[in-house]
């Protein structure tokens, strides 16, 4: 081999040996590389988890947050009607899936977090319009109940109660913040209106009565004046029939008051009528009159104790019932007026004791006007702790009892109710502690008026004894 060959030689070598090299630093590299990559893509792996972590750990914070605020809402009283477009949208929110890449799902999270977040903000303001909404409901429903009970005020309907009860719903409910308290309202107001819509199904019933009634009248008789008569008679009697119940219904003795008011309050309504000028109206108010009259009447014969005594200080009378049947009436003379020391009370009151004989013994002193001395009379029922009785007064002829004696300087009492001796003595054996005893003007005057002229409390002691 020459020279020139050899080192030909060497050179190929070189080259081959050099080529070696490169690749070995290639694959370094490559190597390299692939660390590098291995080792960021580690770091962003933990870097993105952790991300991940933090917003699933806001998202469950807010979530639970929204759920919280939404039971809330629910133990206040709103339903799931009303929440309904909150709940619907909570769950659209909550059921959205995640990716499967860390950074990403922590964006994810985030995103939905930031959606309930807002979802928590408007909650408030969403359940302050559901409230004014309902508020609005009841407002409309006691404007409708309303109008029903107007309608039936034109009919004679009593609609002070249920309107009363409009009133308290209107001025309470706008003022109030609890969905519960106006969701209760509403059915208040909602029981109000049945009751209208049935008070006036009833009161259509009734006019048609009334009006067969008012024909079959029109058939007998068409004197006007006559029927005016006629009605006059049934409204007093109506009303004094209905100061009884009432008078007994002080203390609670008349369980039936509020069914015997409602026929009170049509037998007033219907007065007007009388005095129409056409016929046709004057004979659907005395028909009206004889419905009602008849009804108070019946009420109160079942509504009163088993044993009653009623007491008229205008006619002067006194009526004896037993299990609602009169068994007993006769004339009277009472003390001057009920509203003074010295005369009959007028109340509800009831039989204390009974006491034969018995002397009555003057309150006042000698040279009083009103000093009378020891007098004894044999059958004496006291109906008051200041000495008010029924009791037989010798030095009053029977002749001389009844309608205007009160006012007989002679004869006239302190308080104390005189009958003839055979009904002193009768009331004596007949009446039991306890047994009612109305004193009333019985005048034929409203309601109203025989309860304000009431001298004693709701349990029938004198406000002013002698």
């Amino acid at each position: 081999m020459d020279a020139q060959s050899a080192l030909s030689l060497v050179r190929t070598q070189l080259s081959a040996a050099r080529s070696v090299s490169g690749d070995r630093r290639v694959r370094w590299w490559i190597a390299l590389t692939l660390v590098v990559l291995v080792a960021l893509a580690a770091i962003y792996s933990v870097y993105g988890y952790q991300q991940s972590t933090r917003a699933a750990a806001a998202y469950d914070t807010q979530r639970d947050q929204t759920g919280a605020a939404i039971q809330h809402a629910r133990q206040q009283g709103f339903t799931a009607q009303d929440l309904k477009p909150i709940t619907t949208r909570q769950n659209q929110i909550t059921a959205a899936c995640c990716s499967v890449w860390p950074g990403m799902r922590a964006a994810d999270y985030n995103h939905q977090a930031a959606q309930l977040a807002a979802l928590h903000g408007s909650l408030p303001g969403y359940l302050g319009k559901v409230l004014g909404q309902a508020k609005s409901t009841v407002n409309q429903q006691v404007a409708s109940d309303r109008t029903l009970l107007q309608q039936n005020a034109t009919q004679g309907g009593d609609v002070s109660s249920m309107q009363g009860q409009l009133d308290q719903i209107a001025q309470t409910v706008n003022g109030t913040s609890s969905i519960r308290a106006v969701r209760g309202f509403e059915g208040e107001a909602q029981r109000v209106g049945q009751e209208a819509a049935a008070q006036g199904a009833m009161l259509a019933q009734e006019n048609a009565a009334i009006q067969q009634a008012a024909a079959a009248i029109l058939a007998q008789t068409q004197d006007v004046d006559a029927l005016r008569t006629q009605a006059g008679a049934l409204l007093t009697q109506g009303r004094d029939d209905a100061s009884v119940a009432s008078y007994e219904a002080k203390p609670g003795r008349f369980k039936q008051i509020d069914s015997l008011m409602a026929a009170y309050t049509r037998l007033e309504f219907f007065t007007s009528k009388l005095a129409a000028p056409d016929l046709a109206s004057v004979a659907f108010g005395t028909a009206a009159e004889q419905r009602y009259d008849g009804q108070i009447h019946q009420l109160l014969q079942t509504g009163l104790g088993p044993k009653h005594i009623v007491v008229s200080f205008q006619d002067q009378h006194v009526w004896a019932y037993e299990n609602g049947q009169q068994v007993m009436d006769t004339p009277a003379t009472t003390g001057i007026r009920g509203s003074t020391t010295d005369g009959t009370d007028f109340g509800p009151m009831k039989i204390l004791h009974t006491d034969h004989p018995w002397t009555m013994v003057s309150p006042w002193p000698p040279g009083n006007p009103l000093y009378y001395p020891d007098t004894v009379v044999q059958y004496a029922s006291f109906f008051t702790n200041s000495g008010e009785s029924f009791h037989d007064a010798s030095w009053e002829p029977d002749s001389e009892l009844g309608p205007g004696s009160q006012f007989n300087a002679g004869t006239q009492s302190h308080g104390c109710i005189h009958v003839p001796f055979n009904l002193a003595q009768w009331v004596y054996g007949w009446a039991q502690v306890g047994t009612p005893v109305d004193v009333l003007p019985y005048d034929g005057s409203p309601v109203a008026n025989q309860l304000a002229q009431m001298t004693t409390d709701n349990n029938g002691n004198p406000l002013t004894p002698a």
